[in-house]
């Protein structure tokens, strides 16, 4: 038996993990790791989301719980030699240090990263969710688009699949 090949697939990858989308017919099936903790495989009935997505632009949470570590430690550092006059350096330098690095991981996480989601058909629920990162950022619009279409085409098969037992029954 011959598996079927997907219409179209994309690859993303966040600071929270990596996904990869493989678009068929009548489904989209999302397999992925969230950064070293486990894996994940999950299926989509196409039929089951709406055309209409949310576009957001979303800065990582990791972006500012660095910039607030900076802050924190290197005021602690501060306050440890000129407030307190600690007389050994290694403290405030040891914090001086973490708050540097902190600040490097702030402005390297600090660019925004743009996502379509996918709710279900009735809006209550965000079910999927598409990022414009990673090694298939450039398809991102190809590949919204082709899934669009996708939903409508499954909606539309859906909807005579009803027709036909409607007139049968």
């Amino acid at each position: 038996m011959s598996k079927i090949k997907p219409i179209a697939t994309y690859s993303e990858a966040t600071l929270t993990g990596k996904r990869r989308y493989e678009l068929y017919p009548d489904k989209i099936l999302v397999e992925g790791n969230v950064s070293g903790s486990y894996d994940y495989e999950r299926g989509f009935a196409l039929s089951k989301l709406s055309t209409e997505y949310i576009t957001l632009r979303i800065r990582p949470l990791v972006a500012w719980v660095a910039l607030i570590t900076c802050i924190v430690t290197g005021f602690a550092s501060f306050l440890l030699v000129y407030e307190f006059a600690v007389s050994s350096r290694v403290l405030p330098g040891v914090l001086g240090i973490y708050s540097g690095s902190a600040l490097i991981v702030a402005i390297a996480t600090m660019q925004k990263v743009e996502y379509a989601r996918f709710c279900s058909e009735d809006y209550r629920t965000v079910l999927l969710s598409v990022a414009r990162s990673g090694p298939d950022k450039k398809q991102f619009d190809t590949f919204v688009q082709a899934l669009v279409n996708q939903i409508v085409q499954a909606r539309d098969a859906a909807q005579q699949v009803v027709r036909a037992c409607e007139k049968s029954g």
